[in-house]
């Protein structure tokens, strides 16, 4: 058997989502909370290279490329990923910002159409936490 080929994933840019909304525990960062180590908006992480388990392990779906560019989650205040469930991979999908459901319905479907297309269980959570799951 050949070796499993590494898939391309695209470039954050100036998307630091994950850096704010994700609990990083070796940091002690709480969720929700812009990660000290972020340096003027939108300049990236000033321990890249040296960053945790949990950053470095982490991709959220758009960086796959299976969402359309205008989907970024800074753009839509939407952020999803995949996570383990009792289900399997689940695809997780929580607010960035309040109400970015309502001001941006669109990219929502999008990600449910996407986990609809792959048989895969769906959680949506609001910004407050407020979460439901959907076995499509």
């Amino acid at each position: 058997m050949g070796k499993k080929k590494k898939q391309k994933l695209r470039n954050c840019g100036g998307c630091e989502e994950c850096c704010i909304m994700l609990s990083i525990p070796e940091l002690n960062k709480p969720k929700q909370a812009r990660c000290k180590h972020l340096g003027v908006v939108n300049k990236g992480c000033s321990i890249h290279a040296k960053r945790p388990g949990t950053c470095k392990d982490f991709q959220c779906i758009w960086t796959y490329g299976k969402l359309s560019n205008k989907n970024r989650p800074d753009s839509v205040g939407i952020m999803s990923y995949y996570v383990d469930t009792h289900l399997g991979r689940t695809v997780f999908v929580t607010e960035t910002r309040f109400n970015a459901y309502i001001e941006n319905p669109k990219a929502k479907d999008d990600i449910i159409e996407l986990a609809e297309k792959n048989k895969m269980p769906i959680i949506i959570a609001t910004y407050d936490g407020k979460a439901n799951m959907m076995v499509l």
